[in-house]
């Protein structure tokens, strides 16, 4: 990546594959090509950088910064990046570093597929359409929490290199969990605060609804899920699906399009599936609507991305 300069954490030196041009019209950036194969379900390692190019990918991230500052782009919102910030960033968002200094900075890229079969997988993926909105996408650690946090990093890049792949998934899972469980932790202290400040801007039924609603979808929008089908399995009115998302800058149907586009993308890069197999795969009803889709977000079809990849 431009830019960025990454310090080999194992042998095989597995970080992302050389990004890949996506028009884009609000905002332009870089997809970023997800590599293939189990072991690469998740990346971990240490970067020191001054410039980090608008960009996206698939999985989910999760970054903690050591040492310097900067500022740092999050979908929409723009902030401060410091000593000690830990920040998620959700599939498929949008983000940026520059600073005029280098940013030492520890960075996990993981496949929200991990986590899935764990007891805390729920209240993950409910976060992710919170992120940089109603929840802070960046929380700002204590100097304690920032040390326990990048043990677990460590732990992490510890569980790359070994050799031993008995359970390998389960505990690179749990571990993540653990980081993220300090981003949650953090972030929620965060908004009580706010709220015991007399600003109660906040948890409301809506914005429980909400994450219940984007829970679901992170889930099962590869299956022939729509607004009816949520609101029968969640036990909500159809009206109360679509209102869960006012204010927050898209539709239900523009959401769960964006979350299936996401996924044909890494399977047109990673896999060896037809574009027709691709739509199905990916929670379209026909070939057509996908192409149509795809076309009108990434400007450009899914067969010329595919070439562009290889």
């Amino acid at each position: 990546m431009p830019g960025v300069r990454l310090r080999p954490i194992s042998d095989d030196r597995m970080h992302v594959r050389p990004s890949v041009g996506i028009r884009q019209s609000k905002p332009v950036a870089q997809m970023i090509a997800r590599p293939a194969g189990w072991r690469e379900r998740f990346c971990v390692y240490k970067t020191v950088t001054t410039f980090t190019p608008l960009h996206f990918h698939s999985m989910a991230e999760v970054a903690l910064v050591q040492q310097g500052s900067g500022v740092q782009r999050l979908g929409n919102q723009t902030h401060k990046a410091t000593a000690h910030m830990l920040t998620f960033v959700p599939p498929n968002m949008p983000h940026s570093l520059t600073s005029a200094q280098p940013i030492d900075k520890l960075v996990c890229m993981f496949d929200v597929g991990l986590i899935e079969l764990l007891p805390t997988a729920a209240q993950v993926h409910g976060t992710f359409g919170l992120m940089g909105s109603l929840q802070p996408a960046a929380v700002q650690l204590s100097v304690d929490e920032a040390r326990r946090v990048a043990a677990l990093f460590g732990d992490l890049i510890a569980e790359r290199r070994s050799p031993d792949r008995l359970a390998s998934g389960a505990v690179t899972a749990a571990l993540i969990v653990r980081i993220m469980v300090h981003h949650l932790r953090s972030a929620t202290r965060s908004l009580d605060q706010t709220a015991s400040e007399g600003n109660n801007e906040g948890r409301t039924d809506e914005t429980d609804q909400y994450s219940r609603v984007i829970s679901f979808l992170h889930r099962n929008f590869t299956d022939p899920v729509n607004r009816a089908t949520v609101a029968k399995s969640l036990g909500i009115r159809p009206e109360t699906v679509s209102r869960a998302f006012a204010g927050r800058g898209g539709t239900f149907t523009e959401y769960l399009t964006q979350l299936r586009l996401g996924h044909a993308v890494d399977l047109l890069q990673n896999s060896s599936h037809s574009t027709t197999e691709i739509a199905v795969l990916s929670g379209f009803g026909s070939y057509r609507t996908f192409t149509r889709a795809f076309s009108q977000h990434y400007g450009q079809s899914p067969a010329t991305l595919r070439d562009g990849s290889t």
